[in-house]
C-alpha cells in the first residue's frame, strides 16, 4: 500500500509536473455539495438523490453510462491504471488540494471492464461524498468500513439509476441479469445488490 501510494505521488510531483509543461489538463468540474464533514450524518436517500443530481450535473441522462473513464477524465481527474500488488487493495483515490483535481489509480490485478468500471465509481463516490471528511476520522476502523459502504452504494446508484434499471429487469432471476448486462456493463453480483437496495430482491432472494 506504501509503494501504491508512492507512486501516485510520483504520477502527481513528476509526469503530470512534466506533462503540464506541454499540456493544458482541463479544468475539474466536479460537483460540490457540500456534505457534512462526518459521513455517519449521510443517510442512503442522500446517496440515491446525490447519485443522480451528479448525474444531472454532467447531463448524463439515466442510461447506461458508455465510458466512465473517459467521462472522469475529460472533466479532469487524472486516472491511473497499474498493478498495485496488493490483494484487498483495487484502487484508490485522493483529491489534491494544491492541484485542485482528483486523482485516481485502477489496479490491474485483477481487473475485468466490468470490475474497472464499478472501481471507477466507487472512487468517484469518495471523491464527491467524501470531499471534505475531517481527517481524524479515517484512521477509525468503523469509519473506514462506513466509507466502503458507502461509496458501494453510490457505486451502484450512478451507474444504475433506480427507474431505468428497474424497467430492464423484466424478472428479478439470473438469466434476466445475464440479458441485460450486455446492457449495463457492470457484474451481475453488482446488479443484484443494486436491485435489493432498491426493493426488487427481497434480502434472502438476493443471497439466494
Amino acid at each position: 500500500r506504501a509503494r501504491a501510494h508512492k507512486r501516485l505521488d510520483w504520477v502527481e510531483d513528476d509526469i503530470c509536473g512534466y506533462l503540464r509543461e506541454f499540456v493544458e489538463f482541463p479544468t475539474a468540474n466536479f460537483p460540490d455539495f457540500n456534505l457534512p464533514d462526518d459521513p455517519s450524518e449521510i443517510e442512503s436517500e442522500d446517496i440515491e438523490r446525490i447519485a443522480t443530481e451528479a448525474r444531472r450535473f454532467w447531463g448524463l441522462g439515466d442510461g447506461p453510462i458508455g465510458d466512465l473513464v473517459r467521462l472522469l477524465e475529460n472533466n479532469g481527474a487524472i486516472v491511473v491504471q497499474q498493478e498495485l500488488g496488493v490483494k484487498t487493495l483495487d484502487a484508490f483515490s485522493r483529491w489534491d488540494g494544491d492541484d485542485s483535481r482528483p486523482y485516481i489509480v485502477l489496479g490491474t490485478d485483477k481487473q475485468t471492464a466490468v470490475r474497472a468500471r464499478f472501481n471507477a465509481a466507487h472512487e468517484l463516490a469518495h471523491m464527491i461524498l467524501h470531499r471534505h471528511l475531517r481527517h481524524g476520522l479515517v484512521s477509525r476502523l468503523d469509519t473506514q468500513k462506513l466509507l466502503e459502504k458507502q461509496a458501494h452504494y453510490f457505486g451502484g446508484a450512478f451507474l444504475m439509476p433506480a427507474d431505468t434499471f428497474e424497467a430492464d429487469l423484466f424478472r428479478p432471476n439470473l438469466n434476466s441479469f445475464v440479458t441485460i448486462k450486455t446492457r449495463w456493463l457492470v457484474s451481475i453480483g453488482a446488479m443484484i445488490q443494486r436491485a435489493w437496495h432498491i426493493g426488487i430482491l427481497s434480502d434472502s432472494e438476493r443471497k439466494r
